[in-house]
């Protein structure tokens, strides 16, 4: 734990300290590209500067925050899935911090959209039928707005029900995601 803090701390250090290099660059006859909250925030002094900008990293939203915790959760019951896990990410031989860094991670990628299958961040979604139809033997007139209890209805819909398996999401060849998974699924509209 002490160990993710420290890398959490150097994380943020480099962040401010790119950020205030920017604005020097500005004030020195560059221009700044952009404005944001965590220039407004530059002025505060070192250790509230960091722990406002590890809120934002780490408890921005509950449903980030939360589906992070789920994550970890389900890696600590999996060693094994944790191993795998990390070794795609060590071998990257860099943090990564960049779309294309993230799309170089598919298995970390699919521990994600696990955890959103097993733990979603919304409680329902609402869908209108847009025809007659039933279920379970139960008359829904078009127009009707139906309620879908996301956590039972992902849970079953996939093979395996309740058990973390990432590996769900990969294509047959095992390497990259099925995009045709993530699209169909529930929790992602």
């Amino acid at each position: 734990m002490h160990t993710g803090v420290k890398r959490l701390n150097r994380i943020c250090d480099e962040i401010i300290g790119s950020r205030r290099a920017e604005q020097q660059a500005a004030a020195g006859g560059g221009r700044l590209e952009r404005r944001d909250l965590l220039d407004k925030l530059l002025h505060l002094d070192p250790v509230d500067l960091r722990g406002n900008l590890v809120t934002f990293l780490i408890a921005g939203s509950d449903t980030t925050s939360m589906t992070l915790s789920w994550c970890l959760y389900y890696l600590s019951l999996n060693p094994y899935i944790q191993v795998k896990a990390r070794a795609e990410v060590d071998a990257l031989r860099h943090d990564p911090k960049t779309i294309a860094d993230l799309n170089q991670l598919p298995y970390v990628e699919c521990c994600i959209l696990e955890t959103l299958r097993l733990q979603p961040p919304g409680l329902f979604l609402l869908n209108e039928c847009i025809a007659d139809t039933s279920i379970e033997g139960h008359r829904i007139p078009r127009g009707t707005v139906v309620a879908t209890l996301l956590h039972k209805a992902m849970a079953a819909e996939a093979q395996g029900g309740t058990t973390f398996g990432p590996e769900r999401w990969l294509t047959n060849d095992g390497v990259s995601i099925d995009q045709s998974l993530v699209r169909d699924h529930l929790a992602f509209g």
